[in-house]
């Protein structure tokens, strides 16, 4: 009967380690975590920023020049709007950057 309780006792404990080793804890930010909505020529993006990293904005005309730079910070809700209504029309990229140096991209059509 020790032998049994030792060795379940063995199994639940690597389970529970087993289980902490596979939480997103350490996961990337990711596309998920953010909207982009395009309104008319109102462009609204955000961030749902639930590891509280240390975001910055860089928006970019579809010939890469770069045409807005933002430190967005590390609150939890993260966003911006911008409009297009007066720009050239064109693909604009927005690239999400953490202080790490992940990034992840949106692009949106925009632009009269």
């Amino acid at each position: 009967m020790k032998n049994l309780k030792t060795a379940l006792t063995s199994l639940v404990m690597m389970a529970v380690t087993f289980s902490y080793a596979n939480t997103d804890r350490n996961k990337k930010p990711s596309e998920d975590d953010s909207t982009l909505v395009k309104q008319e020529q109102v462009v609204t993006i955000s961030i749902l920023n639930t590891e509280l990293k240390d975001y910055s904005l860089y928006v970019y005309s579809e010939d890469d020049v770069l045409l807005y730079h933002e430190r967005l910070g590390n609150t939890i809700s993260l966003g911006k709007r911008f409009d297009f209504s007066n720009a050239a029309k064109g693909t604009y990229r927005f690239v999400f950057k953490t202080n790490q140096g992940e990034q992840f991209v949106k692009t949106v059509t925009a632009g009269s």
